[in-house]
């Protein structure tokens, strides 16, 4: 890696960490609330949801209705509000991990599949580095690989298209079909390490949520409830999914 490439990266992490930091800590500051003040923080945050359903809708409330509202509001507000700030957590833990060789991309090689071709015309970059490279070493290393990986995949990329040395075809520089076919491996690569690094996220979050709850036990008028971590887990786990979904999607449309 070039040196301009690895100050950036190295810029890039601390930047996350200091971020995932920054993050904990205002969770944490939150939680050191007491249960006056967060309950009056949830009733106003319901009131200026009541008085912007009022202008939409023309409605005047009031009196009674309006408390009752405000009442009801408030047990959703505060549950979505903790779910928000741990799907937040999740997806920075998320950025930090994707950073790391171990839970990065497998296939950025793979992102021009015509710089890799081997002399037959297949594309083998994406073995260059990352994950597939090393489990080729280790597997090599117990013997389980005598041949080159450029040399052991050809043959499946030959089978995706027409060759120049078949008859009756026409003659191509580059198989039609080779980079469809060298994008198998990556993009299982990839799929792999972004639902470790996933799993991984969500494991920190919840394991984050759970001392939280603890932290409150501490506090008056608050309570810490295995509930509520299940309520912040649930919302780590909906934040990396969708995050996920859309990585995978991008990466998918950058592969075809």
């Amino acid at each position: 890696m070039k040196d301009g490439k690895r100050a950036r990266l190295i810029a890039l992490r601390i930047i996350v960490a200091g971020l995932i930091v920054l993050w904990a800590s205002f969770i944490f500051g939150f939680s050191g609330q007491t249960g006056g003040e967060s309950g009056g923080l949830s009733a106003k945050v319901a009131d200026a949801l009541v008085s912007a359903a009022d202008f939409f809708t023309g409605a005047t409330t009031v009196g009674s209705a309006r408390a009752s509202a405000i009442e009801a509001l408030q047990f959703p507000i505060r549950k979505a509000a903790h779910m928000s700030e741990y799907a937040v957590l999740a997806l920075l833990v998320l950025a930090q991990l994707r950073l790391w060789p171990a839970f990065g991309d497998p296939g950025k090689q793979s992102a021009a599949p015509m710089a890799g071709m081997t002399g037959d015309g297949d594309d083998v970059s994406f073995l260059e580095d990352g994950p597939t490279q090393q489990a080729c070493a280790r597997r090599s290393a117990r013997g389980e690989l005598t041949r080159p990986p450029g040399e052991w995949i050809s043959p499946l990329l030959r089978l995706a298209g027409p060759r120049s040395d078949q008859p009756d075809r026409p003659s191509h520089d580059v198989v039609p079909g080779a980079p469809t076919a060298a994008f198998a491996i990556p993009a299982a690569a990839y799929l792999r390490t972004l639902r470790r690094a996933a799993l991984v996220a969500w494991g920190a979050a919840t394991l984050y949520a759970a001392t939280d709850e603890f932290h409150q036990l501490f506090v008056p008028g608050r309570a810490g409830l295995p509930t509520d971590v299940l309520i912040d887990a649930t919302g780590a786990a909906l934040g990396l999914l969708v995050a996920c979904a859309l990585m995978a999607a991008f990466y998918h449309r950058r592969a075809s």
